[in-house]
């Protein structure tokens, strides 16, 4: 995520998606610890779960392979 973040952030910038990226997955943890427990006092199937949530970890690569910057070398197109 790291080199991600220094390719599509200005360097006077890094800092501060350093710091929004550490505040999300610190909350995604603490929600996703809360939103188990919930699932698990309704009795919802441990399988169930963990494939939910490993939906939600391939989605999440998903989101970083498509905000990844082109290569330099290729023609760049316009962003939608």
């Amino acid at each position: 995520n790291m080199p991600i973040l220094c390719q599509i952030v200005r360097p006077e910038w890094r800092a501060t998606g350093y710091g929004l990226m550490n505040l999300v997955s610190i909350s995604c943890g603490g929600f996703g610890d809360w939103l188990f427990g919930w699932l698990r006092d309704r009795d919802v199937a441990l399988n169930v779960i963990f494939g939910a949530f490993a939906g939600v970890a391939l989605f999440s690569v998903l989101i970083v392979l498509l905000i990844r910057p082109a290569p330099a070398g290729e023609d760049a197109k316009p962003a939608a």
